[in-house]
C-alpha cells in the first residue's frame, strides 16, 4: 500500500526521534571487546556461532511509493536502523553482561552471537526472539569439468568478437538496434572479489583513468582481508564480473559492457565464507562506505546485486534479501548446482531474488548440474542462461573457462543492466524489471531425461522456469512500457 507525503513525514518523525537510542547502540556495540570481529570463521571450542533473529519487522510498505533513488535508499536505511535499534536493546545488554561476542546487523534483525550452549538456551527463552540458526559456512560449488577448450567466439560488423554465451542472451542486438551497452547502471558483485584486468579496469566504478583508482564506496572486504584495496586470490569473482560488464578491447565477454560495477568479498580465497559474511555485504551494498567502513551513503548503492552463491535456508539471508528489494535493488542468484528436483539454494530460493539455471554450451538443453525447484510453491529458477564453458576473465590479466549455474548469473545480470540502461524508469522497480525477464524468457528449453524428468511439470516449468533469457525482447518490452512516473536516480 502506498504512502502519503505526509505518512512518510511522520515515519521520517519516528525515525528522529530513536536516532540518540540507535547512536547509543552503535557506539555500545563498537566498543564492546566481546564484539565477533568481521571475517572470523569458527568459534573457540565450547562455544558456538549463531544468528539470534529479532520478532520486530520494519516497516518499509511506502519505500516503493518514493521515486527518487537516493531518497528511498535513505527512507529503508533509516527504517531498518530504526527497528533494530527499538529491538536489540534488551538481547544486547544481556550478551555484554554474559560477556559472549556478538555483532549486530540492521540490514536484518539480527545479532550474530558466539557463546556457550547455556547461554544459547537462556537466549532462546527470551519473548523478543524469533528464531536461532546457525551461522553456517558456505562455499562454491561449481562443477569441475573437463573442457579442451570454450566454443567459439563470433564476429559482428562493428569489429567486436563476442563470446557465446554473450551472443546467446541476443544482448548485441540490444547494443546495435537499441544503442544500450549498460550505461548508467551499476551492479553490485557479491562473491571473493576482483582481480585487476584489462577486461574490467575501466568498469570499476572506482577507476579514475591512468592507472588510478577510488576504492571509497567501491569496494568492501566482508572477509577480515584486503581491506583497503580490491583483491581475488581465487578467481570466481573475477571470472563473474567479466560475464557481467567485461570488455578487453574489441573482445567482448560482458552482456553490459558500459555498465560499471562495485564489488564485496564474501568468500575467501579457498572460495569459502559463512551466511554472516554475506549478510555483510547486503549491508554493504544497501549503505555503501569508505574504506574504513564510516560514512555511509546509500545514494551511491548498486541498482543490482549479483551473487553466484548458494547455501542453506536462513532466515536472516531471506530478510537481507528483502531489505534490498525494498531499497530497489533487484537480487539475482545462482540456482546451485545440485541437479536433481527440489535442490534450490539460499539465497536463489527466495521470492524476492531472480534466480538462474544454467543450459550447456551452444544450446537450449539444461545442464546436467544445474539444480531445479520448485521451492515449496515457488518456480524456481526463474530464468536459464549459458552456463557451461564459459570464458571469462581471470586473474594476472588472463582468462579462464570454467561452468557452473555461477557462470550463468552474471549474464542475467548484465541483461538488467543493458535494460536498466535502456528504460531507466524502472530503477526504482526491482519487481517490474524481474517480471520484465522472465515474461520475455524463450520457454523453448530442453529437459535431458533423468531424475530432473520427474519434478513436478507445469508452465513455467521448476526445472526452466520461463526459459532461456533474452536480452532483446526484456529491453524492448520495457522501452515499450515508457513512460511511467518520473524518477530520477543519482549517486551513479
Amino acid at each position: 500500500m502506498k504512502s502519503s507525503p505526509e505518512g512518510r513525514r511522520r515515519a521520517a518523525a519516528g525515525v528522529r526521534t530513536v536516532a540518540p537510542l540507535l547512536t547509543l547502540l552503535v557506539v555500545l556495540a563498537g566498543c564492546a571487546t566481546s564484539d565477533i570481529m568481521p571475517g572470523r570463521q569458527g568459534a573457540v571450542p565450547g562455544t558456538s556461532r549463531f544468528f539470534v533473529n529479532l520478532r520486530s519487522r520494519p516497516h518499509l510498505e511506502a519505500a516503493p511509493s518514493i521515486r527518487d533513488y537516493a531518497a528511498r535508499g535513505q527512507f529503508v536505511v533509516d527504517e531498518l536502523q530504526r527497528n533494530a535499534a527499538a529491538s536489540q536493546g534488551p538481547l544486547i545488554s544481556f550478551l555484554q553482561q554474559h560477556n559472549a561476542k556478538y555483532k549486530a546487523y540492521w540490514v536484518a534483525n539480527t545479532v550474530l552471537v558466539e557463546a556457550d550452549e547455556e547461554t544459547r538456551r537462556q537466549i532462546a527463552a527470551m519473548p523478543d526472539v524469533a528464531s536461532i540458526e546457525p551461522d553456517e559456512p558456505i562455499a562454491l560449488d561449481d562443477p569441475q569439468e573437463t573442457v579442451s577448450a570454450p566454443p567459439a567466439t563470433h564476429d559482428y560488423s562493428s569489429g567486436l568478437t563476442v563470446e557465446w554465451n554473450v551472443e546467446r542472451t541476443r544482448a548485441p542486438e540490444v547494443w546495435d538496434k537499441i544503442g544500450t551497452q549498460g550505461q548508467g547502471v551499476v551492479v553490485g558483485v557479491l562473491d571473493t572479489g576482483f582481480a585487476f584486468h584489462p577486461a574490467l579496469n575501466a568498469r570499476y566504478r572506482g577507476y579514475k583513468g591512468s592507472n588510478s583508482y577510488d576504492h571509497n564506496y567501491n569496494w568492501y572486504s566482508a572477509v577480515g582481508d584486503c581491506k583497503t584495496t580490491p583483491c581475488d586470490g581465487n578467481g570466481h569473482g573475477t571470472h563473474v564480473t567479466g560475464t557481467v560488464l567485461g570488455r578487453d578491447g574489441n573482445h567482448v565477454i560482458g552482456v553490459a559492457p558500459e555498465a560499471k560495477f562495485i564489488s564485496c568479498r564474501a568468500l575467501n580465497d579457498g572460495g569459502s565464507g559463512t551466511w554472516s559474511m554475506v549478510l555483510a555485504c547486503y549491508q554493504w551494498f544497501i549503505a555503501p562506505t569508505d574504506v574504513h567502513g564510516s560514512n555511509a551513503n546509500s545514494a551511491l548503492r548498486p541498482q543490482i546485486v549479483s551473487q553466484s552463491i548458494g547455501g542453506g535456508l536462513a532466515a536472516a539471508i531471506a530478510e537481507g534479501n528483502k531489505s534490498l528489494r525494498a531499497a530497489g535493488i533487484l537480487s539475482i542468484a545462482a540456482a546451485g548446482n545440485n541437479g536433481g528436483c527440489n535442490t534450490v539454494g539460499a539465497p536463489g530460493a527466495y521470492s524476492d531474488v531472480l534466480t538462474v539455471g544454467a543450459l550447456n554450451a551452444n544450446s537450449n538443453t539444461v545442464a546436467n548440474f544445474s539444480s531445479a525447484g520448485p521451492v515449496g510453491s515457488l518456480i524456481k529458477p526463474d530464468v536459464m542462461a549459458g552456463g557451461q564453458t564459459v570464458n571469462s576473465a581471470w586473474p594476472k590479466n588472463t582468462y579462464r573457462t570454467l561452468s557452473g549455474t555461477s557462470m550463468a548469473t552474471p549474464a542475467v545480470s548484465g541483461v538488467a543492466a543493458l535494460l536498466l540502461s535502456a528504460a531507466p524508469d524502472f530503477a526504482t522497480s526491482p519487481a517490474d524489471v524481474a517480471e520484465l525477464i522472465r515474461i520475455t524468457a524463450n520457454s523453448n528449453v530442453v529437459i535431458p531425461s533423468g531424475a530432473r524428468a520427474n519434478c513436478r511439470s507445469g508452465s513455467p516449468s521448476p526445472v526452466y522456469g520461463w526459459g532461456e533469457v533474452d536480452a532483446f525482447k526484456a529491453v524492448e518490452e520495457a522501452t515499450l512500457r515508457r513512460p511511467r512516473r518520473g524518477v530520477r536516480v543519482g549517486g551513479h
